[in-house]
């Protein structure tokens, strides 16, 4: 009988061993895969870096550009400020050497001494007229040539001073806001003549009451001399003062001053320092002075 043979187990034996030099090229290209990976992934992030920097440059240049276009807006508005300046001083100049040029017309009437009634008892020192404690301050820029300031003076500001000045509710003062012509000027100096002896408001009056028109021969030497010596001034220290043109610079600080301010015509008034304004009727001044008071 044949002996039954028993199957032998399974041998179970591991895939061969690869030599040393083929585990080392392996290890080589898995460390060049890594590699070529870490480089794809930076390569990313850096493109979205690039990007984002992309972005923030344009809106940066964005900025710049309008920052530039700023800067270019205010460098024209400085030239359009210092053309208008050097117009203005090129317009004094123009009237300082033509202020004598004008001749009085044989036509025209007398001086007339003002009535300065009602200026006799308010108190007032140098252009400010009225009680130096009171509550409201007033500014009126005026040309002695300026047909509207002429009227404003004959009418409303007789109302004005018996309404507010005189009680002490207002102190009102004048500034000078020459553009007319060489008469404007001259006639300017003359009340800063004037001014010296204390005779100011008397003589800012007188001016105003004998205008005639603008460039007209109003205020010639001779009819500004005049004037003086109606209103009692000393003749002779009032002539030397208006042919030394020496109020001229103050004159041009005060038209500047006035443009600064942004006043474009005359009458121009301010309270309190605020922005100027004008005028179409009495009522418009009355308001804002009563809209102001405390």
């Amino acid at each position: 009988m044949a002996q039954e043979q028993t199957p032998s187990e399974p041998q179970f034996t591991g895939m061969p061993t690869p030599p040393k030099s083929e585990r080392w090229l392996l290890h080589l290209l898995a460390l060049q895969l890594v590699l070529v990976f870490v480089v794809v992934i930076g390569a990313i992030l850096l493109l979205r870096e690039l990007r984002a920097l992309d972005r923030a440059v344009g809106r940066f240049g964005s900025d710049v550009a309008t920052v530039q276009q700023k800067v270019n807006e205010l460098e024209v508005r400085l030239d359009t400020v210092s053309q208008r300046s050097e117009q203005i001083a090129n317009q004094v100049d123009a009237l300082v050497q033509g202020k004598s040029a004008a001749a009085a017309p044989s036509s025209l009437p007398p001086i007339r001494p003002p009535d300065l009634k009602d200026l006799a008892q308010v108190p007032r020192e140098r252009r400010i007229l009225g009680n130096p404690t009171a509550p409201l301050r007033v500014v009126v820029w005026g040309d002695y040539q300026c047909p509207a300031c002429a009227t404003f003076e004959r009418q409303l500001f007789p109302q004005i001073l018996e309404r507010y000045i005189i009680p002490g509710r207002v102190r009102w003062e004048f500034r000078d806001l020459v553009f007319i012509g060489p008469e404007s000027l001259r006639a300017a100096e003359a009340a800063a003549c004037a001014e010296e002896q204390g005779k100011f408001w008397e003589y800012h009056r007188g001016l105003y009451e004998n205008f005639v028109g603008s460039n007209r021969g109003s205020y010639t030497d001779a009819r500004l001399t005049e004037l003086a010596a109606v209103l009692g001034l000393d003749v002779e220290a009032f002539q030397s003062c208006l042919v030394s043109g020496r109020h001229v610079p103050a004159i041009r600080e005060s038209i500047q001053q006035a443009l600064d301010a942004g006043v474009q015509a005359t009458p121009s008034f301010s309270i309190n320092g605020g922005a100027p304004f004008t005028i179409a009727r009495a009522e418009d001044l009355f308001s804002r002075i009563e809209g102001a008071l405390p």
